[in-house]
């Protein structure tokens, strides 16, 4: 599952508004969360955007990126956590 975490007026993000329309206008198709207090990004030590997490099926964390990524890195990520055991 690939999931995405804004934090609407959090440093230089847009507000919920701005966001919804910049992921439509770029063709992302995957649910994101408006995390609107920032707790999100806290609980995860969150400090650049973007920044990619792995999370296993059975919720630990197999890596992180900070920082713009390709699609096939994006891709290649997926696939070492789906084949992590």
């Amino acid at each position: 599952v690939i999931l995405g975490v804004a934090a609407p007026n959090l440093g230089k993000e847009k507000n919920r508004e701005g966001i919804a329309t910049f992921l439509e206008e770029n063709g992302y198709t995957y649910p994101v969360l408006m995390d609107e207090t920032g707790e999100q990004f806290s609980v995860y030590g969150v400090s650049a955007f973007p920044t990619t997490y792995m999370i296993r099926p059975d919720g630990n964390i197999e890596g992180y990126v900070q920082g713009a990524i390709s699609k096939d890195i994006m891709m290649n990520i997926i696939e070492q956590t789906m084949n992590a055991e």
